[in-house]
């Protein structure tokens, strides 16, 4: 079985995840952003957790973390946070 992380070359999200500028953290949320609802789900942020070989379970602790507004999900502002916590 095919995973929907396995559809999205590899060169395009390594891109991304090296590459720190706002842009390129904004490319990236709307990559992982699967509906285009401005959000991320637990599951669309396990993607980028399973590309980065974290196990993807961890997305569910860092909605928590940064889920500021407590709506179960992660804007791009909150996704932004999320990216420095990551980096560390």
């Amino acid at each position: 079985s095919i995973k929907r992380y396995e559809l999205i070359p590899n060169e395009l999200l390594q891109k991304y995840l090296l590459d720190d500028e706002t842009k390129q953290d904004k490319a990236l949320f709307e990559l992982l952003d699967d509906n285009h609802d401005g959000s991320l789900t637990v599951d669309e942020l396990a993607l980028l957790l399973e590309v980065c070989k974290i196990d993807s379970h961890f997305a569910a602790l860092a909605i928590r973390l940064c889920d500021v507004d407590h709506d179960g999900t992660i804007t791009y502002d909150e996704f932004s946070n999320f990216a420095i916590l990551f980096a560390k």
